[in-house]
């Protein structure tokens, strides 16, 4: 992908956060790398400075929220949300089915065929498995925050009681409790 996009020389490359098979996040700083641009991942709004030589973006942390300039050529990983969806009439449909498209393979991006495929891949998959949640769902209906909380520091207190008495390959269920507010409670 970075040598098919260095071909065009982009002021700006917009990748998303995660890709929907691996999760990994790792395209978009990976190009980033290979093309020898800037990356700014997590963002969450996109500008450009008036002089059009940066971008200026809001990214999420683990703290909150950073503002950021970046020079342009860069390569930006956006969150859901960054912009409006916009979707196609059928006159804009039709419109682009009738524009070029430029087939690139291989063999026009590099002589060096080892640098594609598995064999050039800097990543793998080692393995592959399906993770199910084992939390034990507790639900508090139509109680005051109060007692909600009296309810839940003592069911953790029971709960790392439990850990505290049995190894840990053997001990109960994590806890995940969900407050829902009374009927007719407001905030």
């Amino acid at each position: 992908m970075a040598l098919a996009l260095a071909r065009e020389g982009p002021d700006l490359v917009i990748c998303g956060r995660n890709s929907t098979d691996g999760e990994t996040g790792q395209v978009g700083p990976e190009v980033a790398e290979l093309m020898g641009l800037p990356h700014v991942s997590h963002v969450r709004r996109l500008d450009l400075s008036e002089d059009r030589r940066k971008a200026v973006v809001e990214r999420i942390t683990d703290e909150g929220f950073q503002i950021l300039e970046c020079d342009l050529p860069a390569v930006i990983c956006v969150t859901e949300g960054v912009a409006p969806e916009l979707f196609p009439n059928r006159e804009q449909m039709e419109q682009a089915a009738t524009k070029p498209v430029d087939e690139v393979n291989c063999s026009m991006l590099s002589d060096d065929s080892s640098q594609f495929g598995a064999s050039g891949s800097p990543t793998w998959v080692n393995e592959i498995r399906l993770v199910e949640p084992n939390r034990l769902g507790v639900t508090l209906q139509e109680v005051t925050p109060e007692d909600a909380a009296h309810q839940i520091a003592q069911s953790v207190k029971e709960r790392l009681a439990e850990l505290d008495s049995t190894e840990p390959e053997t001990s109960g269920e994590p806890l995940l409790a969900i407050l829902v507010p009374p009927t007719g409670a407001s905030g």
